[in-house]
């Protein structure tokens, strides 16, 4: 598919229109978490993270795109977007770049010191962007559909001011199935790979990255569960996949893969009950030590320990301790591994956690004021 390579600046209208600041003594390059409202006028709020892991809220900054809070009907949904990555920080942490899943574009905006400074709107070729990887200055946008109504994804380059260059030749298509459902793309933490999870033909899709950033033949791999979704790289050549198991009761699992150089996946722990329903995000400590996940049927985050042969070990099935109808669904972990953050969809905030050094997590006081329809959190 020919795509422009313009890209829209919309600095000056967004920063025009966007919630002013509220003043604080802290520092967003430093240490904050953002929240993307996914509303109609999508915002990503952005927070001030204190030494405790507690978050003050500093503004809410328009993104210039269009959210999908209303993806089904006429009620915000729990989980509109159905994936995990839409909201990211740039590896290098001076950017956020958002999911705009209405209006097909993504935007990316300067982390400041006291907020968020929206740099560019870019076209993702195709429709209904849910999903956003990075490595270095390798950008890919996962999109449900291109316009064959074939899910399909698109590669960018991050420039050093935050402006996105369309990655000649890397609009692929990854599935010509009606049925496919993706839930996440996602980069290794070398950026050798780049996997797609689908929840619907029940399989992972995974490319070898070239030097330029375009991607080699895929090779697809049965998931070992059904309704793959989050995926989390440990950096020792493994990956830690999310098994929703199609909503069972109490049968969500996760499993783990190891991986070759031409992108081939072999399983190493398979289907690991969480004891817990519908889990689809998964985040993995910096250190490789502890895998989390968040259970949205039940309200539960769920803990695991990652062997350094990849092997997983269900360490609690209720380690959050958080309320059934607390709906959890997108985590991010602070750069730092110190803390974790969850919405809570179900109770329109976001709980805390502090990562404590054998994998259990101590509660904070959750911080509240999210919309109904959120989705999207990244932290640094």
């Amino acid at each position: 598919m020919a795509m422009s390579q313009n890209v829209l600046v919309v600095t000056l209208l967004a920063a025009a229109i966007s919630t002013p600041a509220l003043a604080t003594d802290g520092d967003l390059r430093t240490g904050a978490v953002f929240v993307m409202t996914n509303q109609t006028d999508n915002e990503v709020i952005a927070y001030d993270r204190n030494a405790d892991g507690s978050l003050v809220e500093v503004g809410r900054f328009l993104t210039g795109g269009r959210g999908n809070v209303f993806p089904d009907g006429t009620d915000p949904a729990t989980n509109p977007l159905a994936s995990q990555g839409s909201l990211i920080v740039s590896q290098d942490g001076r950017f956020v770049v958002a999911a705009n899943a209405k209006s097909n574009n993504i935007s990316t905006m300067r982390i400041t010191k006291a907020g968020l400074t929206p740099v560019s709107l870019s076209s993702t070729g195709g429709r209904r962007p849910i999903s956003i990887a990075n490595f270095s200055s390798l950008i890919y946008v996962l999109n449900e559909s291109d316009a064959n109504a074939l899910t399909n994804i698109n590669g960018f380059i991050l420039g050093p001011f935050g402006r996105l260059r369309h990655l000649p030749n890397s609009d692929l298509v990854i599935s010509n199935d009606p049925a496919t459902d993706a839930g996440q793309v996602a980069l290794s933490r070398d950026g050798r790979l780049l996997t797609v999870t689908d929840k619907a033909l029940r399989q992972i899709t995974t490319f070898r990255v070239t030097d330029t950033g375009n991607l080699n033949p895929p090779v697809v791999t049965p998931s070992s569960g059904t309704t793959p979704c989050g995926v989390a790289f440990d950096g020792q050549g493994h990956v830690v996949v999310a098994e929703g198991r199609n909503g069972a009761a109490l049968a969500g699992s996760l499993s783990s893969y190891g991986t070759s150089p031409d992108g081939t996946l072999t399983p190493i722990s398979s289907r690991v009950g969480t004891h817990q329903t519908a889990p689809c995000w998964v985040v993995a400590t910096d250190d490789a030590k502890f895998v989390f996940t968040s259970n949205t049927g039940t309200g539960q985050v769920s803990s695991y320990s990652l062997a350094t042969n990849g092997e997983l070990t269900l360490l609690e099935s209720s380690a959050s301790n958080t309320a059934a109808d607390s709906a959890v669904t997108d985590m991010a972990l602070s750069r730092d591994g110190q803390f974790l953050y969850v919405i809570q969809a179900g109770r329109l905030s976001i709980a805390i956690f502090r990562v404590e050094s054998d994998g259990t997590l101590t509660r904070q006081p959750s911080k509240g004021g999210l919309p109904a329809g959120v989705q999207g959190i990244a932290a640094n």
